[in-house]
């Protein structure tokens, strides 16, 4: 049997090998390796279990003859011949092209080799998740809930990795942004728990926007999960990175509603979440939160915005979520979210620093002030607080106005003391409007509006 190791143009540096095998030898798999085989019966690797099925193949917990390391192996079958299998051949190559440009952040999943035969393609995937994924995990959490004996350690433990998810997702989602890749199918499926570790999978759906400038795509889809998609998606319009914040706000809604011991809406385990939104968003306004967990609510209100350009950015949700004592991990904490993570030529190292956003193809940086203000604290109060407000100056607004940029408004750990509580402006209400600082309402072009939608903007002078 003739292997061939070989680089893919669309996979990271690999080297590239030919050998000549007889039918009785096995395929040595090394990192990165990329290999084109007669047959999968020539791989040194031993299936342990099915582990399920994802958006375009089935996936096996496989075990190394020789040593031993667990790997997942997704294979994805090959039509004979015609456009199906020019397709199925193109959502192989970029999922694992995907995958490997992801290679680095702690909370995506692994490619360790890739294979293909004559009928398949091939991803060997680490790790092999030792804890199933978020879907089944939740399910065990609510039993023990339910059946709390002898469990008290489990749920504690079980708590704390579900809370430490809230930062490490909002992290993993910045990143792949960053690179300029869209999910397009985040759900409690497709995220992977592996030693009290969330790890995102299955990108057979994704996006890499680099590829061809396109951020925004419209029309019907070549596949969804209808329950975590955005309305935009449901109704086939244009949509864009903010649609992954919409899913992730979906899983964060019912990783909120197990943690609180809330009961879901009658009718929510088969609704698209987008149909029944208000009754979630009601259903977290109307019940006591922990207030460990109460700073929460409003952030998954606002990424579940019917309008998506009301949702905050991955980065915004990331920064509001991820440097909160308990909710990341410590490889997330340690990520200065401030910093610069996709360069382009141009514009890069310069005195205000410049960063290029694959989200809005500009280029912008950040500059930060601190104000006191109305902030979130329980469900019928605020409380005045000093804030840090991070300020993004755009390039394009920026050359026509040097006071332009978007004010991202982020939650303190702890409200300021000696500050008095004040009622909200009207029982229940979350978008109370907060009146700007003074100094921006001073600026030329100023009109009012919520942290969510900016503290100013430009008029249309045309």
């Amino acid at each position: 049997m003739e292997v061939d190791t070989v680089a893919n143009p669309a996979a990271s540096e690999v080297s590239v090998s030919v050998g000549i095998l007889s039918l009785s030898d096995e395929v040595v798999i090394e990192q990165d390796g990329d290999y084109k085989i007669e047959d999968e019966k020539y791989l040194p690797i031993e299936c342990q279990k099915v582990l399920g099925f994802g958006h375009s193949g089935v996936v096996q917990r496989v075990e190394h003859k020789q040593t031993k390391e667990l790997f997942a192996k997704k294979v994805i079958k090959f039509p004979r011949k015609g456009k199906g299998r020019e397709q199925a051949e193109e959502r192989y190559h970029n999922e694992a092209a995907i995958i490997r440009s992801l290679r680095t952040h702690t909370h995506v999943i692994r490619l360790f080799a890739s294979f293909t035969t004559p009928g398949s393609g091939g991803l060997l995937l680490q790790p092999a998740a030792d804890e199933g994924d978020l879907h089944d995990y939740l399910d065990r959490f609510a039993d023990l809930v339910e059946k709390p004996a002898n469990s008290s350690t489990n749920l504690e433990a079980m708590i704390r990795v579900l809370e430490q998810a809230f930062g490490c997702l909002s992290s993993g989602l910045v990143y792949m942004h960053k690179k300029g890749i869209r999910h397009k199918d985040i759900k409690p499926r497709n995220i992977l728990i592996h030693q009290g570790i969330v790890i995102y999978t299955d990108f057979g759906a994704s996006k890499d926007t680099t590829k061809d400038g396109q951020c925004t795509t419209e029309g019907a889809p070549d596949s969804m999960t209808r329950k975590y998609c955005a309305p935009e998606v449901l109704e086939f319009e244009k949509r864009n990175f903010a649609a992954d914040v919409f899913s992730l706000g979906c899983v964060f809604i019912e990783m909120l509603i197990r943690l609180s011991r809330l009961s879901e809406p009658e009718g929510s385990e088969e609704a698209c979440y987008s149909k029944i939104m208000d009754s979630l968003h009601d259903l977290l306004l109307s019940v006591e939160i922990s207030s460990k967990l109460a700073f929460l609510v409003r952030h998954v209100i606002d990424m579940t915005a019917q309008d998506s350009l009301s949702r905050p950015t991955s980065n915004q949700v990331s920064e509001a979520i991820s440097h909160k004592s308990g909710f990341s991990c410590s490889d997330c904490r340690s990520i200065d979210l401030r910093a610069p993570s996709v360069s382009k030529p141009g514009r890069a190292d310069n005195n205000q620093g410049w960063t290029w956003s694959n989200e809005y193809q500009d280029y912008y940086y950040v500059t930060y002030d601190q104000y006191r203000q109305l902030g979130n604290v329980f469900c019928f109060t605020r409380t005045l607080t000093v804030l840090e407000r991070p300020i993004y100056h755009w390039s394009k607004q920026s050359a026509s106005n040097p006071h332009s940029g978007y004010s991202a408004m982020v939650e303190p750990e702890m409200p300021e003391p000696g500050m008095t509580r004040y009622p909200f402006c009207s029982k229940g209400s979350t978008d109370l409007v907060f009146s700007a600082p003074g100094d921006v309402r001073a600026l030329q072009g100023f009109i009012s509006g919520t942290p969510q939608t900016g503290w100013y903007d430009y008029l249309d002078t045309c």
